[in-house]
């Protein structure tokens, strides 16, 4: 499976495609696709906050897409040659770059600027795409990587994981 053409993902997928050096972005080479992303993230404006006020599942579900995208963003990387870092952070700007752009759009803080165990979920799964490279498929790794990320970030949700806080003294 090629997935360095691939369409998936709006917000992190164009600065997958910088990182990666797919100019101009997918993301805007495709009329349709890019009409697409617009709406969805309009009907996801209009919604979110009675989206996420009645579904207390909605963190999971975006957990779910965090590992997703994180998996399909390293694999870009991956496929155009880029080192682990390349792929550890195509994957981390991939996963979360969407979630940011719907958080600032909606009027939230971006879990990427918080304490949230998210990003670093992210991170951990792109290392884990590219060291499982060297050992099963690439559709496994990319499964695994997938799911690394998405358990990483549902145990987060669930146990309260948090990075540490900084202490800034002036």
């Amino acid at each position: 499976m090629c997935v360095s053409r691939s369409r998936y993902s709006f917000g992190g997928g164009i600065i997958r495609d910088i990182i990666a050096g797919n100019v101009p972005p997918l993301a805007f080479r495709s009329e349709p696709d890019f009409i697409i992303a617009i709406a969805a993230i309009t009907i996801t404006i209009c919604m979110y906050r009675r989206v996420a006020n009645a579904i207390g599942f909605l963190p999971y579900f975006d957990a779910v897409g965090l590992g997703a995208f994180a998996a399909l963003g390293g694999a870009v990387a991956l496929n155009v040659g880029l080192g682990p870092l390349g792929i550890m952070f195509a994957a981390m700007f991939t996963g979360t770059g969407g979630g940011i752009i719907r958080d600032v759009l909606a009027g939230e803080v971006p879990l990427i600027f918080t304490r949230e165990f998210y990003a670093t979920a992210a991170l951990i799964g792109g290392a884990g795409l590219y060291v499982l490279n060297f050992f099963v498929t690439f559709e496994v790794a990319m499964f695994i990587s997938a799911l690394i990320t998405t358990v990483l970030r549902i145990a987060s949700i669930q146990f309260g994981w948090h990075l540490p806080k900084v202490k800034r003294e002036y």
